[in-house]
């Protein structure tokens, strides 16, 4: 994640309001609310073996341009738009030319803080962009061809095989305790939830009977509201509704915002109620009594007191990181071509063809995600050599039993016994254990502690 927003976003970005004329104190307040970036994204290029860190500015013909962060003789250029990255060429000392044009995106982005009344929310932006192009300055170009376009994601026409997509999602929780009980309205509509809409439905059926369903229209789009505000309200992480800044999240529940929509509900469903016993007639009566009880609910859930002396927040991120899937390289003389595992995006060979399309030799996964060996062959297909992969599995550790994750992820552990207290070695579980060679040797790999 490039920070929550990207810089070049407009309205949020920091390359929107880095100039802005805003008092210090204003400025920094709109920062902490997360309504726009605080500090510039700092980017990586990766060139031929190399690298060259930089940050992007805006001229004053809203032009982006790259800044980098150290002396180099590399030149970078941006192409796009004021609001649109859309690739960048490099060009090195030697005069090799480096296209970057294959993005990779970010989407359905949400960041949430426990401890703060802020949250970041976007639909997506672009993370990374993908060597397309090598333009040697006494040479024949080398293309980088992908087997789809993360951007045709948004038109549908693009089958989910052809990209990898990499759901994160990483959530916490911070409890609150307090000294002595103190008073909260808690705003928990589950327990009148379904209630509420037995009564709904219920005035609506007899409301279909006297023929006034459709007056019923305007009262529907404030249940609506009512929904997607109380989503927000509860636990904004887990909702497809937070929005940036609308999230109701501190010490204690603040339902400020919840009030004036959920006392225009309610003045909604008693004012059609009363609309229909004017009508008068047994389905008018009934649907407005019905409604009358639907009114009640939401005055009851507005209206609740508890005291609490804990309170149990949850946060933490969640996006969706996709990439391109490289499908071959073209050289001058040589074309070299890249599979993948049906099941998944995980690299299953590679083969190296003549631009005859003659398959001159090949190198093979077997394992899936979790390499299991390499096997060399031929321009027949026959296996020369092999390099066999073996990994810690919980065979190895026949005493211990899985208590959790440490801090950075990793599963740790302590015997049945608990005699042993030499518990970090479980943190190699999955871990690359030894390599064995086509000729019968063997390394082996060894970790350093998690803990000094």
């Amino acid at each position: 994640m490039r920070g929550g927003f990207a810089d070049e976003k407009s309205g949020y970005g920091y390359l929107w309001t880095e100039n802005a004329v805003t008092p210090l104190e204003q400025d920094a307040r709109t920062v902490g609310l997360r309504k726009r970036d605080g500090e510039s994204d700092i980017f990586t290029v990766v060139f031929n073996g190399k690298k060259v860190d930089f940050i992007i500015r805006m001229n004053e013909k809203r032009q982006i341009y790259a800044l980098p962060l150290g002396q180099t003789d590399v030149r970078i250029e941006c192409e796009g738009t004021s609001t649109e990255i859309t690739g960048w060429t490099i060009t090195d000392n030697n005069g090799d030319r480096y296209i970057y044009r294959q993005r990779e995106i970010c989407a359905d982005v949400e960041y949430v803080d426990v401890s703060t009344s802020n949250a970041i929310s976007d639909s997506g932006y672009t993370s990374a962009w993908h060597l397309t192009r090598i333009l040697p300055y006494n040479g024949a170009p080398i293309d980088f061809c992908y087997k789809g376009d993360v951007m045709d994601l948004d038109f549908g026409n693009l089958s989910l095989d052809s990209i990898h997509t990499m759901k994160i999602y990483d959530s916490y929780k911070m409890i609150y305790h307090y000294g002595q009980s103190v008073k909260e309205q808690p705003f928990d509509f589950d327990q009148y939830k379904s209630r509420f809409y037995s009564a709904i439905e219920v005035a609506q059926n007899y409301l279909n009977m006297c023929s006034l369903l459709l007056d019923f229209k305007n009262v529907d789009s404030k249940i609506k509201d009512f929904e997607r505000y109380s989503r927000i309200n509860i636990q904004p992480l887990q909702s497809e509704y937070i929005k940036t800044n609308n999230r109701i999240v501190g010490v204690l529940s603040n339902i400020s915002k919840m009030n004036g929509v959920s006392k225009e509900l309610g003045e909604s469903l008693r004012g059609f109620a009363a609309y229909c016993k004017r009508i008068g007639g047994f389905n008018a009566d009934m649907a407005g009594s019905y409604l009358e009880e639907a009114a009640d609910y939401i005055y009851a859930c507005l209206s609740e007191v508890k005291y609490v002396k804990t309170k149990e927040i949850w946060g933490g991120k969640s996006y969706k990181v996709h990439s391109p899937l490289l499908n071959r390289i073209v050289f001058p003389e040589y074309i070299v071509k890249f599979a993948y595992f049906s099941s998944s995006s995980s690299l299953s060979a590679i083969s190296l063809y003549n631009r005859n399309m003659e398959l001159i030799s090949s190198v093979s996964s077997t394992g899936g995600a979790l390499a299991r060996g390499l096997a060399f062959c031929d321009k027949n297909g026959k296996k020369t050599s092999g390099i066999e992969f073996n990994y810690y599995e919980k065979s190895d550790f026949p005493v211990w039993k899985e208590t959790g994750v440490d801090l950075w992820g990793y599963p740790y552990a302590e015997d049945e016994d608990e005699e042993c207290t030499d518990y970090e070695i479980y943190a190699t579980l999955n871990s690359l254990k030894n390599i064995v060679l086509s000729d019968g040797g063997k390394i082996e790999v060894k970790y350093e502690r998690n803990y000094g």
